[in-house]
């Protein structure tokens, strides 16, 4: 049925995560990405920053975050902007 429909199976989920900060006062007015750490920072009109972080290598269903990237995520995001480091997440 899936090859009728033009899909390949096993079809595989890998999640995608995204960190939102506590709302402060506005630094940043574009995104900014970074191919290097796989990961994205942007402000909301709230003042929440928002981190997207690259794919977990892991094939997964769940709904939860995995620890390891987002640590790695927010450690790299404040290589680059130590300011960051006193935001709570």
């Amino acid at each position: 049925m899936a090859k009728l429909a033009g899909f390949r199976l096993p079809i595989e989920s890998h999640p995608l995560q995204a960190l939102v900060s506590e709302p402060i006062k506005p630094i940043i007015d574009s995104v900014i990405m970074s191919n290097a750490v796989h990961g994205y920072i942007s402000q909301s009109d709230k003042g929440d920053l928002v981190i997207g972080a690259g794919i977990d290598s892991w094939v997964g269903y769940g709904q939860r975050g995995s620890y390891p990237v987002i640590e790695h995520t927010i450690q790299a995001i404040v290589e680059m902007f130590p300011v960051l480091s006193r935001v709570r997440m």
